[in-house]
C-alpha cells in the first residue's frame, strides 16, 4: 500500500470523512497529491479493501458506514481467524515481526493493528490473510465511529505477548493473549466496560487472570 493511499485511509479514521460520505475524485488528488490516474487507482484500492462502496456502477463513492452493532460479529470474525493462525505458527514457525511504535492518534493506531495482525495471519496462510482483511478493514471502521472510547495505546499492547507466546511455540497462552485481546475490543462497544491492562494478565507461567467469560466469548472455547 503506498504512502497516497495511507494519507487517505488516514482522512477516513480520522473522521475527515464520514460514514456514507461521498469521496470524491478531487479531494482524493488533493489528500494523496495525485494525478487523476493515481487518484482513480486509489479509489479502486480503497474499494477492493472495503473502506469504500460504490452501490450501483454509475454511483459515487462513498465511506462505508459501520454500526457498533457490528462490532461483537467483527471481533468474533477477526479473532477466530487469527487464532487459526496462530495455531498454524506454532505447528510451521515463521519469523513474526515485533508490534511497531506508532504515533498516539488514533487513526494510525488503528491502520497499525490492522496492518500487524494481518501480516502475521498471511504468515500462516495467504488465503487467511485474504478473509482477515475484509473483517480487519470492517473492525477499523467501527473502532474509528467509537473513538473516543479507544486509546490508541491499548490497540498494540497485547501484540507482543501473542508474538511471544507463538514463537515460544505455546499455543495455550498464545490463544488466550489473542482471546483477551479481542474481548478488551468487544468491550469498547459498551462504554461502562474499559480497557484490561496486560500487567492483570501476566505471570511466569503465561497464565491469565482474566475474565473467562470475555475470552470463552471470542474464542468459543
Amino acid at each position: 500500500m503506498t504512502a497516497s493511499t495511507k494519507a487517505v485511509i488516514a482522512s477516513i479514521l480520522d473522521g475527515s470523512l464520514a460514514p456514507g460520505e461521498e469521496l470524491t475524485l478531487s479531494y482524493v488528488r488533493f489528500l494523496a497529491d495525485a494525478d487523476v490516474s493515481g487518484a482513480h487507482r486509489i479509489i479502486l484500492e480503497l474499494i477492493e479493501d472495503g473502506y469504500i462502496e460504490r452501490r450501483v456502477w454509475d454511483a459515487p463513492v462513498t465511506v462505508c458506514a459501520v454500526h457498533a452493532s457490528d462490532l461483537a460479529d467483527l471481533v468474533a470474525f477477526c479473532c477466530q481467524i487469527e487464532l487459526m493462525a496462530a495455531s498454524i505458527l506454532i505447528r510451521h514457525p515463521q519469523p513474526v515481526a515485533e508490534f511497531p511504535d506508532t504515533a498516539a492518534n488514533l487513526a494510525d493506531a488503528l491502520a497499525a493493528m490492522r496492518d500487524y495482525h494481518a501480516g502475521l495471519v498471511d504468515l500462516a496462510s495467504e488465503r487467511l490473510g485474504v478473509a482477515y482483511r475484509i473483517f480487519a478493514t470492517q473492525l477499523q471502521l467501527c473502532l474509528a465511529q467509537l473513538r473516543r472510547c479507544v486509546d490508541p495505546n491499548f490497540l498494540g499492547q497485547y501484540a507482543d505477548l501473542v508474538r511471544d507466546a507463538i514463537l515460544a511455540g505455546n499455543e495455550e497462552a498464545a490463544i488466550r493473549y489473542l482471546g483477551v485481546f479481542y474481548a478488551r475490543i468487544n468491550d469498547l462497544g459498551d462504554p461502562l466496560l474499559g480497557s484490561l491492562d496486560p500487567a492483570d494478565v501476566i505471570d511466569d507461567s503465561l497464565e491469565l487472570t482474566a475474565d473467562e467469560d470475555a475470552f470463552h466469548g471470542c474464542t468459543g472455547k
